[in-house]
């Protein structure tokens, strides 16, 4: 009797949660609904249990363009059409990013609330001048402007990369580490010193590093913002470490000598009246856009080049034959831009890790009614997800070897390209279909600065050294990569590959500098 009863109200539920999610106000001109399979809580279920992965999985369900899924109070439109996509960024005054960058500021630097307020000034306002107004617009303004093509980029490329020459040269031939506890510890170094200066708080604290780590492998609790001091202690812990660490660095004027980008970022904000205290505590979000993402493309990046002979040997093949190095004795001189416009090889790799690993999510709040198309409407008070992961699966998009690494897919264009048949010209996919840096007004400002110094070390590696696995064979094995909920960072991998750095023949005492 007791279970008959129990079942009862299984199903009572069942249907009482099914006859809810109807009753969700929905217009025809919206995009059609995906309900989930659990009624009202289904979806909610998947992005807990798979993450992002989750709504790749519900686009290559639906086969659709552009949907709606309900979730609890609001809606998400999920857009998976580089053509659908390409129309939502250029509905930038009323598909606005700035809801999810403040949501994500808050929870990744814990600003004052007198701070937060002033950031989140005028940002759904749709007057132009009120928006111009809030405080963070200067800053990305500046990062833009700083970070674009030009002497400024050259130069914090080239400190970097020196920096990183430096390690590289010190390394014993033979020495037995692993790969990628070695690039992360290298690229968190030297992006520290380009961008913070000499005496940046790793520098003068080096036990800080370890605190960044903590921070860095508890943001998805910290982010959740639930009881962080309980859920995500450490994170909790370490983001208070390094930010009072950030004050001291700047109460001694350190900032001073800082690179242009961060001494603008400063500057901007506390003539705008945020107190220079919050404007150092709020520099931890220039941290993570130099480290986070960069430590794990890098690694991708090089041991696929190791991993693959034929391409590592074509990569060097592409470098010897350039003039974007030229010897002086025993001085090796790379040129930088050289390298962006003459080795394509490499950038077409990096962005083939990207296209295959990275979450590419860019997230919009509509501030008004918008008609996508003529058919196509978002109301508002929801919200837009770009799903960059989905695009990036798309056989539609990409060709029949969408799931292979194909390290020559964006070799004659920035774009990429379908493969064809050999007699045929190979055909150009829609400009908005690669997602690995954002796009539109959201695109990464710091993209430029990233390629140039993952590109800059892959060149030095792959011509002074061989990599061998120390545990045997003669390539590098692919670790499985971690599992993240967080939808903004690159997976780093599971295990660590312990290799042996080998001097290639002639290159035993070659030295690297860098040039623009």
């Amino acid at each position: 009797m007791s279970f008959s009863f129990a079942a009862l109200t299984i199903v009572a539920a069942y249907a009482f949660l099914k006859i809810a999610e109807h009753f969700i106000k929905h217009e025809k001109s919206e995009p059609a609904v995906v309900w989930p399979r659990i009624p009202f809580f289904g979806h909610l279920i998947g992005m807990l249990q798979d993450g992002n992965a989750y709504y790749t999985t519900l686009s290559n369900r639906c086969k659709k363009p552009i949907f709606t899924v309900p979730f609890m109070h609001t809606k998400f439109y999920i857009v998976n059409s580089p053509a659908m996509i390409s129309l939502v960024q250029r509905n930038s005054k009323t598909l606005i990013g700035d809801f999810f960058f403040l949501e994500f500021l808050d929870r990744l630097s814990n600003p004052d609330k007198d701070t937060m307020n002033a950031m989140k000034y005028g940002w759904d306002s749709l007057d132009e001048e009120a928006r111009e107004k809030n405080i963070w617009t200067p800053v990305d303004k500046a990062q833009h402007a700083i970070l674009g093509y030009g002497t400024h980029l050259d130069d914090l490329t080239v400190v970097q990369l020196n920096a990183v020459s430096e390690l590289i040269t010190s390394i014993p031939n033979g020495s037995c580490l692993n790969l990628f506890s070695w690039i992360r510890e290298t690229i968190t170094t030297t992006n520290m010193y380009s961008i913070f200066g000499r005496n940046n708080i790793f520098a003068s604290s080096p036990e800080l590093k370890e605190r960044w780590r903590e921070y860095d492998e508890g943001l998805e609790m910290l982010i959740a913002k639930v009881y962080p001091s309980i859920t995500a202690r450490k994170a909790y812990n370490a983001r208070q470490e390094l930010q009072d660490a950030l004050v001291e660095w700047v109460n001694r004027g350190h900032h001073h000598q800082a690179s242009l980008v961060v001494r603008e970022n400063i500057r901007i904000l506390n003539e705008r009246g945020v107190p220079l205290e919050e404007c150092a505590k709020m520099q931890l979000l220039m941290m993570f856009a130099a480290l986070m993402n960069t430590n794990p493309t890098s690694f991708w990046t090089i041991q696929y080049l190791y991993s693959h002979p034929e391409i590592l040997e074509k990569f060097r093949e592409e470098l010897q034959s350039s003039n974007a190095i030229r010897m002086d004795g025993n001085i090796g001189i790379i040129s930088v831009n050289g390298l962006r416009k003459e080795c394509p090889l490499i950038i077409s790799i990096l962005k083939e890790v990207l296209r295959t690993i990275a979450p590419s999510l860019t997230c919009r709040y509509v501030l008004e009614d918008t008609w996508l198309s003529n058919d196509i409407l978002f109301k508002k008070g929801h919200l837009v997800r770009l799903e960059g992961a989905a695009v990036h699966k798309d056989p539609d998009v990409w060709g029949p070897d969408v799931h292979e690494f194909n390290p020559y897919r964006f070799y004659k264009s920035g774009n990429g390209t379908i493969n064809t048949a050999d007699e045929e010209p190979p055909k150009q996919v829609h400009p908005a279909s690669f997602r690995g840096f954002g796009g539109g007004k959201g695109i990464c400002p710091g993209r430029l600065f990233a390629q140039g110094e993952i590109i800059g070390i892959s060149a030095m590696l792959a011509l002074s050294f061989d990599l061998v696995p120390a545990e045997g064979g003669d390539i590098l094995p692919t670790p499985l990569r971690q599992k993240s909920m967080l939808q903004l960072s690159v997976h780093n991998p599971k295990v660590d590959i312990p290799v042996f750095f080998r001097r290639r023949k002639g290159m035993e005492n070659i030295i690297w500098k860098f040039e623009a």
